[in-house]
């Protein structure tokens, strides 16, 4: 049975990966697929990501190099200020002092 899939640079995108949501529904022996270098998308991905949460045998999924930025229209992920908080303030040393 077939445990490792390779689909490298095929042109892939969030219309084609349909057959592969489909495959990771009914598969029960691919332990590594390589979807590298497509044109699939942050819409795609979470297909994909959907049709794991069922899946038990993969174990490796490379997704590398494919379209999986936010769309330029979506909105800003933050509309307030950093979610990370300030840095903590740096401590003073203290300055040595000068003995005669």
């Amino acid at each position: 049975s077939l445990q490792c899939l390779t689909l490298y640079g095929l042109g892939l995108t969030d219309a084609t990966d349909t057959h592969i949501v489909a495959g990771l529904v009914v598969n029960h022996s691919l332990k590594t697929l390589n979807i590298t270098s497509n044109n699939i998308t942050s819409v795609g991905a979470v297909r994909i990501f959907r049709a794991l949460e069922n899946n038990n045998t993969l174990e490796t999924l490379d997704m590398w190099k494919n379209r999986l930025l936010p769309p330029l229209h979506s909105p800003p992920l933050s509309t307030g200020s950093s979610p990370l908080p300030p840095p903590p303030p740096t401590p003073s040393l203290p300055t040595p002092s000068t003995s005669q």
